[in-house]
């Protein structure tokens, strides 16, 4: 009898051993979980801060970890505009996004300098030595000519709705963008902005009301920065020759994606970059204008970020 009670005793620990084992291993397994989202979210917390270079102060933002990319933004509007892009790309990527000079929070220009120049000296700031580099518009043709100048500094790069220095535009581009200036300097910079965002001519570059937040978004971007109307485009240094000549000396792998909807002067000047870059592949996204990446984040994403893992399926 006190044998089989000394057993029970024995087995009613041993069942204790197994349900303590298996209750700190479901216990481990939630401190590894909780490990692994802490850590996540370390990794994709954004690092903030301000970068004194070339006697001017340039706002930055940094998350995640591995590969850097450099993301440059378009004209009127910030690096806000990466909203959508900033965090998905931090989950496998150390992500840099700024605000130019004389926009968003970065100081304003009072005298002449290089978009591209800031690029390198905000890269040696931050000591990085090789980036992907992406554009969208204005970024587009600052990336461009930071690859043609710093092609060693470059791993990939990444052409939204580009500019290029070089690119005949129609005449009734160059009259749409001086009346906006004019109607700057007349009537004041919050009715240029009212003119750029209710001319049906400007509608490509505006998010439609089908992309509600992207549109709310960019509205608020350039208002903020509608003072770019005051020095932009007068202080910008122009160095070298234009960037479309140039072109062809690019055999860096090279992604141009634009959407459907843009102007035509940015189709064209599309086309004009891809004939001459013969390491460049193009990618047209149905249903988005100019702010493609803002308008369809989720397949601009796709696209992106099968071309940095060197896909070849885009």
């Amino acid at each position: 009898m006190k044998k089989k009670k000394s057993m029970k005793i024995i087995t009613v620990r041993a069942l204790c051993c197994v349900m303590f084992v298996v209750l700190m291993a479901g216990v481990g397994g939630c401190e590894k979980k909780k490990e692994e989202v802490k850590t996540k979210m370390e990794r994709e917390q954004a690092f903030t801060g301000f970068a004194e270079i070339n006697g001017t102060k340039i706002y930055f933002e940094i998350a995640g970890e591995g590969p850097p990319i450099i993301l440059l933004h378009a004209g009127l509007v910030d690096s806000r505009m990466w909203d959508y892009q900033f965090r998905k790309f931090a989950e496998d990527y150390k992500v840099i996004r700024f605000d130019a000079r004389g926009f968003g929070k970065s100081e304003i220009p009072d005298k002449p300098f290089s978009p591209v120049k800031d690029v390198y000296d905000l890269m040696k700031f931050l000591k990085i030595e090789k980036a992907h580099i992406m554009g969208c518009s204005m970024g587009g043709s600052i990336a461009l000519e930071f690859a043609l100048d710093y092609p060693h500094m470059v791993d990939r790069l990444i052409l939204v709705g580009p500019g290029a220095r070089g690119f005949k535009y129609s005449q009734a581009m160059e009259q749409k963008a001086a009346q906006l200036y004019s109607t700057a300097r007349e009537k004041g910079t919050q009715e240029a902005v009212r003119l750029f965002l209710e001319d049906p001519f400007w509608s490509y570059g505006v998010p439609s009301g089908d992309y509600p937040e992207a549109r709310k978004l960019f509205k608020e971007m350039v208002n903020d920065n509608r003072h770019i109307f005051d020095w932009y485009p007068n202080y910008i240094e122009i160095r070298g020759a234009p960037a479309l000549e140039r072109a062809s000396s690019i055999k860096i792998p090279t992604l141009i994606i634009v959407g459907d909807g843009d102007l035509a002067d940015t189709l064209a000047a599309v086309e004009a970059l891809q004939e001459k870059v013969n390491s460049a592949r193009k990618v047209i996204i149905p249903g988005a204008g100019h702010m493609v990446n803002m308008e369809k984040p989720e397949a601009f994403n796709k696209i992106v970020l099968e071309f940095f893992k060197g896909g070849k399926d885009l």
